[in-house]
């Protein structure tokens, strides 16, 4: 909470704070890992409940939370029937704190789960990039995921130079992450670079 918040504020994100810890407690209750959460109805509609609450009370850092956690639902993919509620609720958050910037990320995930339903893919690479952007403000090991999830994209469309780019910079900030290595073999394998894959 930011202490030059009027008092008012700072009772909202109180608010949706206390909210976003209950909707976390009854989500984490079920014991399921993101990736079998995203395909559990009620683990949806919590984690969706904690993600708007949880933007809500981060104020200034709502944009970066919203890609931290876009950046998760990209890594382990999620299915078709929660990617259009996801954006919506960071959409709606922004909203809710007069936020553009988050408003406009909402539009972007919602553009990019559309176009990536429709096969467009060549029309997804605004969101990945602007995560790329904004990861570079979170930890390591999640610039190398925004890469990695960059890289994939770039995989798909067989801009190989691009891919293998991504992958590297992935590796040299999180080399433990055992995939990047499969990763970036596939794409030296699909450039001819065989003794390198």
């Amino acid at each position: 909470m930011h202490e030059d918040f009027p008092p008012e504020r700072q009772a909202q994100q109180t608010m949706h704070s206390q909210l976003a810890q209950a909707f976390a407690a009854q989500r984490d209750a079920l014991n399921l890992s993101l990736r079998a959460g995203l395909h559990d109805a009620r683990w949806q509609a919590l984690h969706l409940e904690w993600l708007y609450h949880g933007l809500c009370a981060q104020g200034t850092q709502a944009l970066h939370m919203a890609a931290d956690c876009t950046l998760d639902v990209l890594d382990v993919g999620s299915p078709d029937a929660f990617d259009q509620p996801f954006a919506e609720t960071i959409r709606r958050a922004g909203e809710t704190l007069g936020d553009p910037e988050l408003v406009a990320f909402g539009t972007l995930c919602r553009a990019f789960f559309e176009a990536t339903h429709q096969r467009h893919f060549e029309a997804i690479a605004p969101l990945l990039n602007k995560l790329v952007e904004l990861s570079r403000a979170l930890p390591a090991e999640r610039q190398a995921t925004a890469h990695r999830v960059r890289g994939l994209h770039f995989l798909r469309l067989e801009r190989y130079p691009e891919a293998l780019a991504d992958f590297e910079l992935a590796i040299l900030l999180n080399p433990q992450r055992a995939d990047l290595y499969f990763q970036r073999g596939r794409v030296q394998h699909a450039l001819g670079n065989l003794q390198a894959a």
